[in-house]
């Protein structure tokens, strides 16, 4: 199992080592959230599928999934909490640079997620969303960050589309 977010993995990651900081349109891309829509949060507005920042998601992405949430735990140290959420990668992934099959993302206070998850934190097991992962190189290693949007077929084939653009590689 990966065990990723903006704690440090408990253990080694067994694929290339990520070449980028969490810096500039990294932060924007995969800003540690979660879509509102994908959680029934809101009912109307821009669909997923119509983000413009879904296609350089899919594309910079190490992981593009179908992730059904399994375990949702809260984590209080210092007197400070957060969430860690731990997710079954479905098969076959629309695009896979990180191979486990279990991702594990902690949600911290500072992070966007954290209100959405502490305001619905009882309905997300069992949820799947579509989810978008990287990780990102820091002094001591690396942290994962990542986006969750909805998990529909409008979502799907906007990935797929961005996937299909000519010239673009999976490397």
């Amino acid at each position: 199992m990966l065990v990723c977010g903006c704690e440090p993995a408990s253990s080694p990651v067994t694929v290339q080592a990520p070449r980028d900081a969490w810096v500039g349109p990294y932060q924007g891309l995969f800003d540690d959230a979660i879509d509102p829509v994908a959680v029934g949060l809101l009912q109307s507005g821009e669909s997923p599928a119509e983000s413009p920042l879904l296609a350089d998601r899919t594309k910079l992405a190490e992981l593009v999934a179908r992730m059904r949430l399994q375990t949702l735990s809260r984590d209080t140290r210092a007197g400070r909490s957060s969430y860690a959420l731990t997710f079954e990668v479905g098969e076959p992934p629309f695009r896979a640079q990180i191979a486990d099959r279990r991702i594990e993302l902690y949600v911290a206070p500072n992070t966007m997620a954290f209100e959405l998850v502490s305001s619905v934190e009882n309905t997300l097991r069992g949820r799947t969303f579509t989810g978008f992962v990287r990780r990102f190189a820091t002094a001591g290693g690396s942290e994962l960050h990542w986006h969750l949007t909805a998990d529909t077929v409008e979502v799907h084939q906007a990935v797929a589309a961005a996937l299909a653009v000519e010239g673009f590689s999976d490397n």
